[in-house]
């Protein structure tokens, strides 16, 4: 499946590489002011912490996240 772009509410879409996730245009498209439909909402932005922090708790879980190709030097990608 790859990245979830942002707003899944809106459109659940996903990209292939994480770095598609930092283009400035896509994040102008959502939010107060951008988007009508963002005007009263309450959701969280999607990013879940949870797992990252998971992930790179320990130095093994460091060590099955590298070796898994997940980490790279762009930052952490689909595996």
């Amino acid at each position: 499946l790859g990245w979830r772009k942002p707003c899944y509410p809106l459109a659940d879409e996903h990209v292939q590489d994480v770095d598609e996730l930092y283009e400035a245009d896509l994040w102008q498209k959502y939010g107060v002011g951008n988007d009508p439909r963002c005007a009263n909402c309450m959701m969280h932005c999607g990013f879940e912490s949870a797992t990252i922090f998971k992930a790179i708790s320990t130095p093994k879980d460091w060590a099955t996240l590298i070796k898994s190709g997940a980490a790279r030097k762009g930052g952490i990608t689909a595996a």
